[in-house]
């Protein structure tokens, strides 16, 4: 195109492609890719003679993506799954630039990890003791293990990539251990048993792992606890609502509506539950709930500042928390 005229000129009228010109430094002509040899290498071309002159010669691939350097001496160029440096002043053959990075290309099909915390991700994590403190059940890199506190060789439970395994609790008499696992699509409550009752768990190597929960209840679920018989789940669903079940079949009831996770604590009798929750007003209190639902839930703190982080006294007469009351407490 000339600005001076306004006028269009066809610089390659021929059967063949032409594609991707790139202008000299001086204007006295340009390269471009074209196929009249049956492969499309680079040529160069004189606007004053119209003379042109092929300057690759590859046979069974083309030159493509060609760039120019601002000084006119470099052509760089990609030919099949390499680049080539070209310098057209010269006269020698394209030369292959070598591409390398500092560590491999290629994902190894396995990775060795070594945990010496219960790090599991930056997901919520688990650790349940067993009732004479010689086993612990924790969560660690997103899967479920059992250590004796001697030995201290832990031992998979739960080991799925698929999943994600988070919370985990000591059921009654150790007979099971209760867990929280994510597949993705949302937490579901699984129970694990020991293959071998006879041994403890961590001298077993196969376990059986059972769904606990419906599939019909599509609630993710934190929070895992279990009351002191043994025979109530505690957990939190959806936005914080507190439910409870019997372990012996899956029967969810909501006993404290939230907005917000709660923080819990079960009273040794196991018939009440102490939690932080807050009130209509927005404002954190420490209520008292009843696990069988015969009293409606009861707001002890019932203070406009902060209370939380309820404890039952171990005969079950007292209960501590923490309170805001001051610009120092």
């Amino acid at each position: 195109y000339d600005f001076a005229t306004n006028e269009f000129k066809s610089l390659c009228v021929e059967d063949y492609g032409c594609r991707s010109p790139l202008w000299k430094p001086d204007g006295s002509g340009f390269y471009f890719v074209c196929d009249k040899d049956g492969c499309f290498n680079l040529w160069e071309k004189e606007l004053a003679s119209d003379e042109e002159k092929q300057l690759t010669f590859f046979k069974e691939n083309s030159v493509i993506l060609p760039r120019i350097s601002r000084n006119g001496e470099t052509i760089v160029f990609r030919n099949l799954f390499d680049f080539y440096r070209f310098h057209p002043s010269t006269g020698n053959e394209p030369t292959k630039i070598n591409l390398w990075c500092r560590q491999d290309a290629m994902r190894k099909s396995s990775r060795r990890r070594w945990y010496d915390s219960i790090w599991n991700n930056e997901a919520r994590r688990g650790i349940g003791w067993a009732d004479d403190f010689l086993e612990v059940a924790f969560t660690t890199g997103g899967d479920l293990w059992v250590m004796d506190t001697i030995l201290r060789e832990p031992k998979l439970i739960c080991s799925d990539t698929r999943s994600h395994e988070t919370e985990v609790v000591f059921g009654h008499e150790n007979l099971e251990t209760w867990f929280l696992r994510d597949f993705g699509n949302r937490t579901e409550i699984w129970k694990a048993k020991r293959k071998n009752s006879e041994k403890y768990w961590f001298e077993n190597e196969d376990f059986e792992l059972s769904c606990f929960s419906a599939k019909k209840d599509r609630t993710n679920k934190n929070r895992l606890s279990l009351s002191p018989d043994g025979k109530t789940l505690a957990y939190c669903r959806a936005t914080g609502e507190l439910v409870v079940t019997p372990t012996d079949k899956f029967v969810p009831r909501a006993i404290l509506p939230s907005t917000v996770f709660p923080g819990y604590d079960w009273s040794p009798d196991g018939r009440w539950l102490a939690v932080q929750s807050k009130d209509s007003e927005d404002n954190w209190d420490v209520w008292i709930v009843s696990v069988s639902g015969e009293v409606e839930p009861f707001n002890l703190s019932r203070h406009p500042s902060w209370d939380g982080t309820p404890r039952w006294s171990p005969d079950g007469h007292m209960l501590a928390f923490v309170g805001k009351r001051g610009r120092n407490d």
